[in-house]
């Protein structure tokens, strides 16, 4: 895998809400920032559904991606890993990066793709135990 930008970050959250508030201030600064597109990137549909719903009304430039989508927009694309397969985007933050959410080998596969959707930026965030695949 080839990367070219910043290092990879990742944030640890005190509470869910945290975590969310977090998402939110990394969607402003790329809002903020010239990069063209922005992949949030969640394990499953349900993650991405669930995430839409709470930042859909920060910007007009979010959007949902699944199966049934009908088009593709520039901005912000909240979607789920096995979505995301194939996908690049300019940034991308990978939530929720916990080791409850991140524990079995097909989990650590949609890690995996979902990491390497970031041509540029990549940060993930998490609370509590972070993911035993992101421990150095």
């Amino acid at each position: 895998m080839e990367r070219h930008g910043e290092e990879p970050r990742i944030v640890k959250c005190d509470s869910s809400d945290q975590e969310l508030e977090t998402i939110r201030s990394l969607v402003g600064e790329f809002l903020q920032s010239e990069r063209q597109s922005l992949g949030v990137v969640c394990k499953t549909r349900a993650e991405a559904n669930d995430l839409f719903q709470k930042i859909r009304h920060f910007s007009d430039r979010i959007y949902c991606v699944d199966f049934e989508s009908e088009q593709f927009h520039d901005g912000i694309i909240v979607t789920f890993a096995h979505m995301a397969k194939g996908l690049e985007f300019d940034q991308a933050i990978v939530p929720f990066v916990n080791e409850s959410n991140y524990r079995t080998d097909l989990d650590k596969s949609l890690l995996y793709i979902a990491c390497t959707r970031a041509m540029h930026k990549l940060e993930l965030t998490y609370t509590g135990e972070i993911t035993p695949f992101l421990r150095f």
